[in-house]
């Protein structure tokens, strides 16, 4: 394995530079700690590389956790931001981590993806989820129709309270980045960069269920 120069690793990357690292086998390890000050701050990475239809998700984190794929959930070769992600058929598919301290925020983070919505229905289907929808101490964040034919809303589920992006914001077989960042008390909800919801919340996220990626329409990955 090789490692990038100061010149080019300098501690803040962006998703596409992480995407070159990984491809140039130059990804931050635990063999180079110092490539990223900010890496050992990371709970899971998945950048779903693997062969077409394969059921094997591999934590690139420093945790090294176990992802379990259930349903029909898979590896796609044939559509993915920047070449590969994890495939949703829409028939209750989901990848499941165990319960981990790595998942219990207490203070400042960012949860973040890429996705590509095909369909979605009023069931509000998961991209991700800590714990169980509107229960203290969870967070979701979820996809779903808004009555429009091919367009929909982002729901965050946060502490028992359930909050909403603007209608008609996301369309469907369109490449969105998602992140949810919290700095202090403030939550907000960034969809390609641009702020669509801002939440007050101090609350911990801290469960002992799973953590979960996926459910039931959609693609969704983070490569």
């Amino acid at each position: 394995m090789t490692y990038p120069s100061t010149s080019n690793a300098n501690g803040i990357w962006t998703l596409r530079d992480t995407f070159l690292a990984r491809k140039g086998n130059i990804w931050p390890s635990v063999l180079a700690p110092n490539l990223d000050p900010f890496f050992d701050y990371v709970s899971l990475l998945l950048s779903m590389d693997g062969i077409d239809a394969s059921t094997t998700f591999t934590d690139s984190s420093n945790n090294g956790l176990t992802v379990t794929a259930n349903g029909n959930a898979a590896i796609s070769t044939s559509e993915g931001k920047f070449g590969q992600s994890a495939a949703f058929d829409g028939n209750f598919d989901w990848l499941e981590i165990a319960d981990d301290p790595a998942f219990d925020l207490f203070g400042d983070f960012t949860v973040e993806c890429w996705f590509y919505p095909t369909s979605a229905s009023g069931t509000f289907p998961r991209l991700w989820a800590f714990g169980p929808y509107q229960a203290a101490n969870t967070m979701t964040l979820s996809f779903a129709n808004d009555g429009s034919a091919d367009q929909g809303r982002i729901y965050l589920d946060f502490n028992g309270s359930q909050y909403a992006t603007a209608a008609s914001l996301v369309s469907f077989d369109t490449w969105y980045h998602i992140a949810v960042v919290r700095i202090g008390s403030s939550i907000k909800v960034y969809l390609d960069g641009i702020e669509r919801l801002s939440v007050t919340s101090s609350a911990a996220v801290q469960q002992s269920e799973p953590f979960i990626i996926g459910e039931l329409h959609g693609n969704t990955g983070n490569n």
